[in-house]
């Protein structure tokens, strides 16, 4: 469009030049003039209008395989419109796999507003991030071009879906939670055992007040819960991936399938634990807020470049305490390794895979029950 606006101006100024009669300067003198006022047009409604970007899915998580949708919105206040603005964003997983990049091109109206949707499957688990990176405003003519910034990243946690877990048995979640041992003097929040019946106060949780036994005695009582005071069941996740990026992003998506299914079995029998991700690095779960809270650290966790060994990661959680440790491996010489690791443990341990192929070929501890929980159970 510029080459053909140059040759226009090029020929009303030659046109001028040979004839200098009124036409001739009127013509050339609109040829300027226009651009310049839709220059000026462009410049009012770029700087004056207000730009933004939104996840449709308000919960800020949604499960694999379900649509996100994001909506970029432009609003333009002035009295002016905008006959053409293209906005450009992309959209990546946190975990790795390539950017996508979108672009669409909508007219804003004066005093009007618009804006461009969208919508993209979740493959794979992780933090889908869409960035929304620049808005071009074009002038009437498309001579001229401002670009804006359209706002900040937003992100939504793509979680697995839950596979069923009958293989985790009472008995087995009784007994890795029963290794614990609780403080005689100090209340806690494991809701596995309680420390002590009292009064309502105040500030004190719904799910903690005795129903049964505040009509019986025609008073609000609530119970306390015990604090650990050297066991607790931890739950260890193995964040190591092989192959290529997409052969990475499957075995997270089996890891994280049974790690939440397991997560869940144990928060639904009243059992809480620790989520151990990295050296150092526990977060206490007892409900499904303390579970998400510490999910998210996970995720932001995965994907980090790791040197350290299993044994290595373990090395601060004690040796008496009950693991439940969970792989998505299918290399049969790293789970020997896990499995060595677990065998020099004192405390039960429980170790889910998610292939059954490989749970046959490696030794079992005696220390150690296996389970398979793979999300082959769940889509059959």
């Amino acid at each position: 469009m510029r080459v053909l606006y140059l040759i226009l101006l090029l020929g009303c100024w030659l046109f001028y030049v040979l004839y200098r009669d009124t036409l001739s300067l009127l013509t050339f003198a609109a040829v300027v003039i226009f651009p310049l006022i839709s220059l000026i047009m462009l410049l009012i409604t770029a700087f004056s209008a207000k730009l933004g970007v939104v996840c449709e899915n308000r919960s800020g998580v949604c499960e694999k395989g379900s649509v996100i949708r994001f909506r970029v919105w432009v609003k333009n206040p002035s009295f002016l419109p905008a006959q053409s603005v293209t906005l450009n964003f992309s959209v990546k997983n946190s975990f790795g796999g390539g950017e996508k990049r979108l672009s669409a091109v909508i007219a804003l109206p004066a005093f009007g507003s618009g804006g461009a949707s969208a919508a993209v499957m979740s493959e794979h688990c992780g933090n889908i991030i869409f960035t929304p990176e620049y808005a071009v405003f074009h002038d009437l003519f498309r001579l001229f071009k401002i670009k804006r910034r359209l706002g900040k990243p937003v992100g939504i946690c793509v979680l697995p879906r839950l596979s069923p877990t009958d293989e985790i048995s009472e008995n087995q979640a009784e007994c890795l939670s029963d290794g614990a041992e609780f403080s005689v003097s100090v209340s806690g929040d494991d809701p596995s055992e309680i420390f002590d019946i009292r009064e309502y106060r105040d500030g004190d949780p719904q799910n903690r007040i005795l129903h049964k036994l505040s009509a019986r005695y025609e008073n609000l009582l609530v119970r306390e819960l015990s604090q650990p005071a050297d066991k607790r069941l931890y739950l260890f996740a193995d964040s190591f991936f092989s192959g290529n990026t997409e052969e990475q992003l499957a075995e997270c998506d089996r890891m994280l399938c049974a790690l939440c299914s397991v997560s869940a079995a144990f928060l639904e029998d009243g059992t809480s634990f620790a989520l151990h991700f990295s050296e150092g690095n526990s977060r206490l779960v007892t409900d499904e807020d303390s579970w998400f809270s510490a999910l998210s650290e996970l995720y932001s966790e995965i994907g980090k470049p790791r040197t350290d060994s299993f044994a290595e990661l373990l090395s601060e959680i004690p040796a008496d305490c009950p693991l439940c440790a969970v792989t998505a491996s299918e290399d049969g010489e790293r789970i020997s390794q896990i499995a060595s690791v677990l065998a020099e443990r004192t405390g039960d341990c429980l170790l889910i895979l998610t292939s059954r192929s490989a749970a046959e070929s490696i030794e079992i501890p005696e220390n150690t029950e296996i389970i398979v929980i793979s999300e082959e159970v769940h889509e059959k």
